[in-house]
């Protein structure tokens, strides 16, 4: 199709020219189709509005049906109740806590003796401090039932502290990850 203000040739389906942007204005016919002709719809022979929908009627009346699961009940006694009440539970509480934080004392108490010895009793010393300090989170963890973790803090700790107290780091801490893997 060629432009009529520019006079270049463009694409036969171009609607405008590729070169000056102007719109080119008789596309031509699709081959093999003809223009179409003569009305084409009937305006009086159009079909008929759809009726109105009616709403459903139910085949049977609601009923409230039974439930799948049953509600719950409410408890009528509590732990708290039944071990003394509410201030024999705080004091159970504090008492826990107080056991399962010991052994922490322990270590820092070791630790801040450690810095004021430094002579040759801190080769003795450092052993004995984490020996305390395993004991303690090994009963901490087999009093919550959980053995296997108390052996594994107990060959860790008692393991670094033997590596802190000799200095054989490098070959050491693989000797103790790999005995505390092994142990079950």
């Amino acid at each position: 199709m060629q432009c009529p203000t520019c006079q270049r040739d463009n694409d036969p389906e171009a609607i405008f020219c590729v070169y000056c942007g102007v719109r080119i204005e008789s596309a031509p016919i699709p081959s093999g189709g003809r223009p179409i002709t003569g009305a084409t719809v009937d305006l009086r022979r159009a079909p008929a509005p759809a009726p109105t929908p009616q709403p459903a009627r139910p085949v049977q009346s609601a009923q409230q049906r039974p439930a799948v699961v049953p509600p719950p009940s409410r408890p009528t006694l509590t732990w708290a109740h039944q071990h003394g009440g509410h201030k024999q539970q705080r004091h159970v509480q504090h008492h826990r806590h107080a056991q399962q934080g010991s052994w922490w004392g322990w270590l820092l108490l070791g630790l801040g003796a450690l810095f004021l010895l430094k002579d040759l009793w801190w080769l003795l010393f450092i052993p004995v401090i984490f020996g305390f300090t395993a004991l303690g989170s090994y009963n901490q963890h087999s009093s919550r039932g959980q053995q296997r973790q108390g052996k594994q803090a107990l060959v860790w700790i008692l393991g670094l502290g033997t590596l802190i107290a000799t200095g054989w780091w490098v070959p050491g801490i693989f000797v103790v990850w790999l005995i505390a893997s092994k142990v079950h």
